[in-house]
């Protein structure tokens, strides 16, 4: 069953489902039903802390009483959970309506099914074809080293989301019938030798036949069946009697895809026709290796440019983007460690270097581009897009691991957005993580906040720092433990992090407010200390790359120099996205990403402001890399021009600012 977005048209019955619209089941208030099928209704829903939309699937009045369907039916939030890919639909929650009913929790998608666009457009080019099925086997390559068959692969079952940077991202849903297959693994629900389970255009024969004892082979014959329907508009086997159906499936050959349709490439139609052989042991061994034989058909043996754009070489150098658009394919690198996820550092949520997920040497080199081996990389001047590639690939495909605020944090963050809303109330929230209590107080009973008498409760420290202090705090306490990386390389790179952060964000807040725009000091000083968050991050991804390709004894092979160009290159996307992930203001977003270089059109923008604050912060001393002072004078003056600052202006913007960053730099954050 797919997931409409909003506005698509489903149809939806009414009976029986009005009761359940407008009521909460867990943190959610159940909106509209925007789909249903088999196994029964999905509803738009609001997270009713955080505003976060979500779909939430609930099984039907008619199948919840039986044991098996039931089962069937968390099978999917359980599938889900294991594989834990950027192209399977990801499951946060489960639970149970009133009248016990079992109902998942998704993530809410826009876009339509690949049912959906095939009876709109009916056949795809071969390009979009292969773009589409190779985010499919990656997803199920990845569920199958799990263990998992998902069994009911189809059209309607993959999603095409609407995303900025990716046309066409897919999400694998429906996993409700999964079976596992490793050795003593048991789901709760067993199907029968001879029971269909599955939609018959697209089984395999063993499924067909009902074997008991299908594995992974099956999905590759389903995934074969997909793209015969998307490259000739047709299925490998039409019939309108079940029984004459299965017999095709078993055996009957179909015709070539290429006589079918000429544009297809004879390549291609050959990887289809080996994906639908009807003995298993005949078809690709792995997903792998039938998404490396859909490469190699359409030519596309080196990695495919992303639609969002691989930097260049050229004017624009490792910042610009590439103006030639490619497949836009989001690889899937490694995955996230299961054994240990981020730990909880100081009021965020921060990935430690030695649990993050590392990309595979064969991963890499599969999906990147990169040479067959690491010596080869030491000669391959490519070698710093391809890393700037890698980066936004799994970035765009929302891969890279990103710190988290403390949840009690993030509903503070939330909760100040009510303006009506008081301090006694803000005390409420916060109490619940007493480690960020801790931190409040402390902070309004320090330098920075005098007063001739403590602050004893929370109530009374909060209501010292004010909506706006408090605000920026948060975003300290989770910022600081990022960017002061523990890891001994990071720490040589890059020189006092935090007070750099903190000289960028307390000038554009300045900034601001000589400027005459005292709405973007607060956004501004958030986007100053995310600014360079991104660094640590990508540094610390980028090493686990170069660890897991050259293997414990291995030669590395990143120079500094590429190490570098790679890190400045994609930061400001980390960043940005790291903004974004904690629902700051857009403004805030919006000086992350456009701080690169000065805008012409753009005027006084926030962008502008912010990348002026760190020019100043540069001269000041509180640069992180003698690299920054090379070409300072030139972003010094282009900021003066661009912004019209007069130098009285300038000076009151700046007044004592090493004073003020090293007071609140041994205060704010401990």
């Amino acid at each position: 069953m797919g997931l409409p977005a909003s506005g698509s048209g489903a149809d939806v019955s009414a009976a029986g489902l009005a009761p359940l619209v407008g009521t909460r089941l867990g943190s959610y208030l159940v909106g509209k039903p925007i789909g249903e099928g088999g196994a029964g209704v999905v509803y738009m829903a609001e997270h009713t802390v955080i505003g976060r939309q979500a779909a939430i699937k609930v099984l039907g009045l008619g199948a919840a009483p039986d044991p098996d369907a039931v089962s069937r039916f968390f099978t999917e939030a359980r599938a889900a959970n294991q594989i834990r890919h950027p192209n399977i639909v990801e499951v946060t929650d489960l639970g149970a309506t009133r009248d016990g009913r079992p109902y998942i929790v998704m993530e809410f998608l826009e876009g339509e099914t690949l049912s959906d666009r095939l009876d709109r457009a009916r056949v795809l080019d071969p390009a979009t074809a292969v773009r589409i099925a190779r985010q499919v086997a990656s997803a199920l390559g990845a569920a199958h080293e799990r263990g998992l068959v998902h069994r009911d692969l189809k059209p309607a079952n993959i999603f095409l989301r609407q995303h900025p940077d990716y046309p066409d991202f897919v999400k694998v849903l429906d996993f409700g019938i999964a079976k596992l297959v490793k050795p003593g693994d048991d789901v709760g629900h067993h199907t029968r030798v001879g029971t269909l389970m599955g939609t018959p255009a697209y089984m395999s024969p063993e499924q067909c036949l009902g074997e008991a004892t299908l594995d992974h082979r099956s999905d590759i014959y389903s995934l074969g069946v997909v793209i015969y329907l998307m490259i000739t508009g047709r299925l490998p086997f039409e019939e309108d009697q079940l029984g004459r159906l299965i017999l095709s499936h078993v055996n009957q050959t179909p015709q070539a895809p290429a006589q079918l349709n000429p544009r297809v490439p004879h390549e291609l139609s050959a990887c289809v026709l080996k994906a639908l052989q009807k003995r298993p042991d005949d078809r690709f061994a792995t997903m792998r290796a039938m998404r490396q034989s859909l490469d190699a058909a359409l030519g596309f043996e080196r990695t495919p440019t992303p639609a969002f754009g691989v930097p260049v070489t050229g004017a624009a150098g490792l910042g610009g983007r590439a103006a030639t658009p490619g497949l836009g394919v989001p690889a899937y690198i490694g995955g996230r460690s299961e054994a240990s996820g981020p730990t909880m550092i100081g009021g965020g949520r921060v990935p430690s270097p030695s649990t993050a997920a590392t990309p595979t040497y064969e991963a890499a080199t599969a999906v990147s581009g990169f040479s067959a081996s690491p010596s080869a990389l030491m000669r391959d001047d490519g070698v710093a897009l391809k890393l700037v590639a890698m980066v936004r690939e799994r970035l765009a495909a929302d891969n890279l691991d990103l710190p988290e605020l403390s949840p009690t944090a993030a509903t503070c963050l939330q909760s100040l957005r009510n303006p009506g809303l008081g301090f006694g109330e803000l005390a409420l929230v916060v109490d619940k993580d007493s480690r960020l209590a801790s931190q409040i107080i402390r902070l309004a009973n320090s330098a920075a906040f005098p007063s001739r008498s403590p602050a004893t409760s929370l109530a009374q420290s909060i209501g010292r720092l004010g909506a706006q202090a408090l605000q920026e705090a948060l975003v300290e306490f989770g910022a600081r433990p990022v960017l002061e990386a523990r890891d001994p390389r990071i720490k040589d790179a890059y020189r006092r992090p935090w007070s750099r952060a903190l000289a960028i964000a307390m000038t554009a807040e300045r900034l601001a407010q000589e400027l005459a725009q005292p709405d973007l000091g607060t956004p501004l000083y958030l986007a100053g200390i995310l600014q360079d968050i991104g660094k640590p991050l990508v540094a610390a991804f980028l090493l686990q790359v170069e660890r897991q390709t050259s293997g414990p004894r291995g030669p590395k092979w990143m120079t500094d120099d590429v190490w570098q160009r790679a890190i400045g290159a994609t930061f400001r996307a980390v960043s940005e996205a790291v903004a974004k992930r904690w629902h700051l203001p857009a403004a805030t977003l919006r000086a992350i990403g456009r701080s690169a270089e000065y805008e012409a059109e753009a005027g006084r923008a926030p962008g502008a402001i912010l990348r002026f604050a760190a020019a100043i912060a540069d001269r000041e001393g509180f640069y992180s890399r003698r690299a920054d002072l090379d070409d300072l004078d030139a972003r010094l003056g282009e900021g003066r021009s661009h912004l019209g600052l007069d130098d009285k202006t300038e000076r009151r913007a700046t007044v004592a600012l090493k004073e003020r960053v090293l007071l609140l730099a041994g205060i704010r954050g401990n």
